[in-house]
């Protein structure tokens, strides 16, 4: 409540975050701050002075932002998520709810999970076998394998008709190896 205050926000509302590929769509008429009550993973409105957020360590926090219908979504990806399809089901909504054009999104990744300390077991590979042919997704150093979950997100945000262009990666540092973060 003090940051909704802060922040000058009407509401301000967090998920449950389980993982899964749930979310909510905050109403226009739905004036009720919610913090950590209802099961999710991704808050999508068009409501103005309607906070939305993700609470993450090492998981991805992605924003989406359309500037033509001025509709907005928060998504929580972990790679489960991101895997099961919580990204493409947020993206989905927004255009089934909102009317938004995939190639008007603009999507900002927050601090995740790095492939410099992101390290996971070769058998981890065969989750994403649907995905071998994009060789970015994971890095392989010193006989030891890391995932890249920005590259997997800007594979599926491009499949989605995202443009490059719009995908803004500047705060995606490092959780792990930055000593900003509590990894």
């Amino acid at each position: 409540q003090n940051i909704a205050q802060q922040m000058n926000l009407q509401q301000l509302i967090f998920l449950q975050q389980n993982h899964g590929v749930q979310g909510k769509q905050i109403a226009t008429t739905d004036n009720q701050s919610q913090f950590f009550q209802t099961p999710g993973d991704y808050l999508i409105t068009q409501k103005k002075d309607c906070g939305i957020g993700v609470v993450t360590a090492d998981c991805l926090s992605i924003v989406l932002y359309d500037p033509m219908t001025h509709a907005a979504g928060i998504v929580h990806a972990g790679w489960k998520g991101l895997l099961t399809g919580v990204f493409e089901i947020a993206v989905q909504t927004l255009v089934e709810k909102f009317a938004v054009a995939p190639e008007n999104l603009e999507m900002y990744l927050g601090p995740a999970a790095r492939p410099c300390c992101y390290e996971v077991r070769e058998d981890f590979i065969d989750y994403f076998k649907k995905y071998e042919n994009d060789t970015s997704i994971f890095i392989k150093k010193d006989g030891k394998t890391y995932f890249d979950s920005r590259s997997f997100i800007t594979v599926i945000a491009r499949s989605l008709g995202m443009k490059r262009e719009k995908l803004y990666t500047r705060y995606n540092v490092c959780t792990i190896c930055n000593l900003s973060f509590c990894s």
